[in-house]
């Protein structure tokens, strides 16, 4: 693999948002559904309003939170690293090393 720079003055928002999406959906959105797998052999760890679920109700809860989550989360940390790049841009330019796939 070959490591190649590239100087912009930003990102598009679609390709940040997708980069965010994917990191909290493929570690914090593993973490819910490993907590769901918990729950079904009886340990507390997914609440709803104060409420224990446990068993196959806590492992439906945390397929159907999963997303939610991800989500959410995903789109109030895009809000603000795409106004903390547009600030700092507006200074310097930004440097990103990706490494190109040899084919």
């Amino acid at each position: 693999m070959k490591t190649t720079t590239v100087v912009t003055k930003g990102l598009a928002p679609g390709s940040l948002f997708k980069l965010i999406f994917v990191g909290l959906t493929f570690s914090l959105g593993f973490i819910i559904i490993f907590m769901g797998i918990l729950s079904l052999f009886g340990i507390s760890v997914i609440t709803i309003n104060e409420e224990v679920k446990t068993g196959i109700t806590g492992f439906l809860y945390s397929l159907a939170l999963a997303p939610v989550f991800t989500t959410l989360l995903s789109l109030a940390v895009w809000l603000y690293i795409l106004l903390g790049i547009w600030i700092y841009t507006r200074f310097r330019s930004l440097t990103i090393l990706y490494q190109t796939i040899d084919e």
